[in-house]
């Protein structure tokens, strides 16, 4: 994803949240927001995800 602003914190944050990280180049005033998404985790072998105890309970 490329994306220019002029807002910086707030992009980084939120662009650094969902992709893992981000490349910022400032150019006349803009930023140039440069980032990719970031590898997928694979569940364990187990072959079930564990919910958390209150999940355990409304679904469980």
């Amino acid at each position: 994803m490329v994306m220019v602003t002029k807002r910086y914190e707030w992009y980084k944050n939120k662009l650094q949240s969902v992709f893992g990280g981000v490349k910022v180049v400032e150019e006349a005033g803009y930023y140039i927001f440069i980032s990719q998404k970031r590898e997928v985790r694979r569940m364990r072998k187990s072959g079930e995800a564990k919910l958390s105890r209150k999940l355990q309970r409304k679904y469980g």
